[in-house]
């Protein structure tokens, strides 16, 4: 399937073959060649090592993006795996027979009780090393998406506890390398006020972090 072959691309290196040759030049003087690397480095670093224009930088991102996602296939031609579970010994028991391969299983309910847990709990089942191929080969799927076509993915995350910094980002370092830009939404508690929100730059190459604004949840949506 996608992610098994996806599984051994992630050294993927660009080459005299797939530039102009005073791209290449560029980027071989820098050691900027691997795929990856040109994909999850932060613009203005890109841009400050190599002194390339904008336009130039984005191409070069599209044909790293094009020589490192794998092949598309059809859905009849994955091979899926038959090692699911929803991480609970009460849901498994009960719900086994819903965990079967090559369908598509929903899970819905109101807003705050608990799906996202869920779907993270079952992602966690799966063991470390194919996890982490997993998420990278669907992030650089996305991030070649979105050079094709040139449009924005937004992609809504959970958030974890970690016992020294506190709230995180789900999903692991693994993920977080692959992000170029990510906001940060948090509830604020105020006397009298319902909704209130204040969204805050967590990591990007165009903005202080840091930088938030206040807004409010409200029938209309956020304002």
């Amino acid at each position: 399937g996608i992610n098994a072959e996806y599984g051994g691309r992630h050294n993927e290196v660009l080459t005299e073959d797939d530039l102009p040759p005073d791209l290449y030049h560029a980027l071989q003087s820098n050691a900027l060649v691997s795929c990856e690397k040109l994909l999850t480095m932060p613009l203005l670093d890109f841009m400050d090592l190599t002194c390339l224009p904008l336009t130039q930088i984005k191409f070069i991102q599209s044909v790293a993006s094009k020589k490192l996602c794998p092949t598309m296939q059809t859905v009849s031609q994955l091979q899926f795996s038959t090692e699911c579970s929803f991480g609970s010994y009460k849901l498994d028991s009960t719900f086994k027979e819903l965990l079967g391969t090559g369908s598509l299983l929903e899970v819905w309910g109101a807003a705050g009780v608990g799906k996202t847990q869920l779907a993270l709990q079952m992602c966690s089942e799966i063991d470390g090393v194919r996890r982490a191929q997993k998420i990278r080969s669907i992030g650089q799927q996305l991030k070649y998406l979105a050079a094709h076509f040139n449009i924005l993915i937004v992609v809504l995350n959970q958030a974890t506890d970690n016992p020294v910094t506190g709230k995180q980002p789900a999903l692991g370092l693994t993920w977080s390398y692959l992000v170029n830009r990510r906001l940060m939404m948090q509830k604020i508690e105020m006397e009298g006020e319902v909704g209130s929100r204040v969204v805050s730059v967590d990591k990007a190459p165009c903005i202080k972090t840091g930088t938030c604004v206040d807004c409010k949840i409200q029938a209309e949506g956020v304002i």
